[in-house]
């Protein structure tokens, strides 16, 4: 089957936009127009990355399926849990707070929640209306402290209706002649929209756009917290579909780098935190914002473009991911 470009390209985007906000995280409390630019981005960035994780996947679970599940998503959680728990041990002498609470290591619950998503589509797809039902499920699980970062369950509840929603459009709505005749204006006029609302409640914890807590964890009123998490979820939905329809179409150099995203997106924390701990990151702040916008957003366009390369897909794949692959080859019982 040959390659959605159009994919490709959005998947190298969000990718870029990920690094780029973690690069700001760090200082959204102390300038209002970071905050501002952080909410927009979070609204939609992951639920956009998992919408067309979701177009890409197939709602089948055999035996084949059940092996590439295990080595394309399983092994590399299991190996950059293992790489990132290790760093962390190194530099801070104990354990992160992540694998003391049973929780996927940061940007690691997208391999879990993608694992449990995965073999969780067969059944789900067979509801007469299932993303309705995740999106209930989603809105009451959110009244339950139980569920929270535990195993990343929170937030492979709170995304899983973008996956399905993606599966169930399948790519080729974004070639759909009568949908791409809408004038490009009103898809900018709802990204204008969304960062009109966030500049007038930019005060709002981001937490809301993260999935990963309860309500009790936000200053609100519990009994509507699930209105909240409803409208963010409207917002989200269109302000996801309006991206993907101003992303371009043909191959090019956005393409070729959206092919390897996950490769940025595994390693790219690594070169943040080395960043923050340098200074860099606080130096950068030194100046005024829109220039340290700037550097940091060239920055994490550099960072994205170099770790989406071939060169470090075929190295974590040679060095990293083939001999664990090897290895639980050897374990296996044989037939």
């Amino acid at each position: 089957m040959a390659r959605n470009h159009s994919l490709d390209n959005a998947k190298f985007i969000l990718i870029l936009l990920v690094v780029f906000g973690h690069m700001i995280e760090p200082y959204i409390e102390e300038n209002r127009a970071f905050k501002v630019i952080y909410l927009f981005l979070y609204s939609f960035h992951m639920p956009a990355f998992v919408l067309v994780s979701g177009m890409l996947s197939k709602a089948v679970l055999d035996e084949g399926a059940t092996d590439r599940l295990v080595r394309t998503i399983l092994v590399p959680f299991i190996i950059f849990t293992l790489f990132y728990e290790s760093v962390y041990f190194l530099e801070n002498g104990h354990l992160s707070k992540y694998i003391k609470g049973l929780q996927p290591y940061w940007v690691l619950w997208f391999f879990l929640s993608l694992f449990v998503w995965r073999l969780l589509l067969p059944v789900v797809v067979k509801f007469r209306h299932p993303v309705v039902f995740l999106i209930m499920v989603s809105l009451l699980a959110g009244y339950f402290d139980s569920i929270g970062r535990f195993m990343g369950i929170s937030r492979t509840i709170y995304f899983f209706p973008f996956f399905v929603v993606g599966y169930l459009m399948t790519a080729d709505v974004l070639s759909n002649l009568k949908l791409n005749k809408i004038p490009k204006v009103i898809f900018l006029a709802v990204l204008g929209l969304n960062i009109a609302l966030f500049s007038y409640f930019h005060e709002m914890s981001e937490d809301w756009l993260l999935g990963a807590t309860s309500y009790f964890d936000y200053d609100v009123q519990v009994w509507s917290a699930g209105l909240i998490r409803f409208a963010l979820y409207c917002l989200s939905f269109l302000t996801v579909m309006s991206f993907l329809f101003l992303v371009p179409k043909g191959a090019g150099f956005l393409s070729r780098k959206g092919e390897n995203s996950l490769q940025a997106y595994v390693w790219h924390p690594i070169f943040i935190t080395v960043i923050t701990l340098s200074g860099l990151s606080q130096n950068t702040m030194q100046l005024s914002g829109p220039l340290a916008l700037i550097i940091f957003f060239v920055t994490a366009f550099v960072l994205s473009a170099m770790l989406s390369s071939n060169f470090v897909m075929s190295a974590t794949q040679r060095f990293l991911i083939s001999p664990a692959i090897h290895f639980l080859t050897i374990l296996r019982p044989r037939k």
